[in-house]
C-alpha cells in the first residue's frame, strides 16, 4: 500500500491568523451589519417614543368615559373634533393635553449610512451592483469601480481555478 497525498486542499478567500479555516465574508461584515440592525431598531424605538400621547384629567371632566371613546374615534377617523363637557366651565387646554416630544433628535441617517457602506466595502459590492442610484457622472469613474471590483472578484476566481486544477490533476493520476 503506497501512500496516497491527502487530496484536499482549502479552498479559503480570507485568511485567519488563528487556524487554518478561512474567516466568511459574512463573519468580516458581521459587526457593520448589527450595527445596521440596531441603529434600525433604535430609530424605530425614537419614532414611537417621540409620537406625543394625549393625557386627559378626568377629575375634570363631567363623562370621561364618553369623552375617550369620543377621542379614540376621532383619531381613528382622522377627525380633529371632540366635544367636552368640563365641570365648572373648565378650559379645554386643563382637561387635555399631550407629552412632549423630544426636542433633539438624534441623525441615524448618516450612521446608517456609514455602517451600510463599511458593509459593502467588506464585501466588495459597489453601490450601483446593489440597484443604488449612481452618482457619477463620468464613465470613467464606473469603469475605475468596476475595475476594482473586478480585481477583488477575478483574486477570488483564481483561488478557485487553483482549487479545480488540483483536483483535475488529483483524478487524472487515479
Amino acid at each position: 500500500y503506497t501512500l496516497v497525498k491527502n487530496p484536499f486542499i482549502p479552498l479559503v478567500f480570507n485568511y485567519n491568523t488563528k487556524n487554518t479555516l478561512g474567516l466568511s465574508d459574512a463573519l468580516l461584515a458581521l459587526p457593520s451589519l448589527r450595527q445596521v440592525s440596531e441603529l434600525s431598531t433604535s430609530r424605530v424605538r425614537h419614532a414611537k417614543a417621540a409620537t406625543p400621547v394625549a393625557i386627559m384629567n378626568k377629575a375634570l371632566v363631567e363623562d370621561h368615559e364618553q369623552f375617550e371613546k369620543d377621542l379614540r374615534k376621532a383619531k381613528e377617523e382622522g377627525s380633529g373634533l371632540v366635544e367636552v363637557q368640563g365641570n365648572n366651565n373648565v378650559p379645554a387646554n386643563m382637561i387635555l393635553g399631550w407629552t412632549q416630544s423630544p426636542t433633539i433628535t438624534p441623525d441615524f441617517t448618516s450612521a446608517l449610512n456609514d455602517a451600510r457602506t463599511t458593509a459593502s466595502s467588506i464585501l466588495a459590492l459597489p453601490g450601483y451592483a446593489r440597484g443604488q442610484e449612481s452618482r457619477t457622472d463620468v464613465a470613467t469613474e464606473l469603469a475605475l469601480q468596476d475595475a476594482s471590483t473586478a480585481t477583488i472578484f477575478d483574486k477570488r476566481q483564481g483561488i478557485l481555478y487553483d482549487a479545480l486544477k488540483h483536483v483535475a490533476n488529483y483524478c487524472l493520476k487515479l
